[in-house]
């Protein structure tokens, strides 16, 4: 817009003669983008950033909707166990995947953590390979009482 404000002005004094005023150029830019924010259809992607530029340029946002909400609550294992959750391993199908897991106690104190490359793979792959990382992870420190949390069926089956 910045670009054709100035662009117009140029024109306007070179053909038309006179001496642009940058009152005039700052009120076309404003009037423009007032005119573009009231006709956009779009929604933001609810980054602040974002946000407050739409604020400092007075011009109404669009805030996508909000993701469905699930309540998590996290439940520790019983005494003595390990847990590591495998929820979340890969999100679509297939995707590029990598994943962190963590292993924590029944106080919920962290006891070890690991992290591995998968590449693309199906998010039943990711978990089962999550599964068997954390399990010999867990033989390879000594810890034989652990508890794997999954949401995929085929996994714990």
């Amino acid at each position: 817009m910045v670009f054709w404000v100035v662009w117009f002005l140029w024109n306007q004094s070179t053909f038309e003669g006179g001496k642009p005023i940058f009152a005039v150029a700052i009120s076309l830019i404003w009037r423009s983008i007032h005119e573009a924010g009231s006709l956009q259809s779009g929604t933001m992607m609810n980054s602040v950033d974002e946000l407050q530029a739409l604020q400092r340029l007075h011009v109404s946002s669009h805030p996508s909707k909000a993701p469905r909400i699930l309540e998590v609550n996290w439940r520790p294992p019983p005494l003595g166990y390990l847990k590591v959750k495998m929820d979340g391993v890969a999100f679509g199908s297939p995707s590029p995947a990598g994943c962190a897991r963590v292993f924590c106690t029944c106080r919920g104190f962290v006891k070890g953590c690991f992290a591995i490359p998968l590449g693309v793979c199906f998010a039943f792959e990711a978990e089962l390979a999550v599964a068997v990382h954390a399990i010999d992870y867990a033989w390879t420190f000594g810890w034989r009482w652990l508890w794997l949390e999954s949401d995929s069926t085929f996994v714990v089956v």
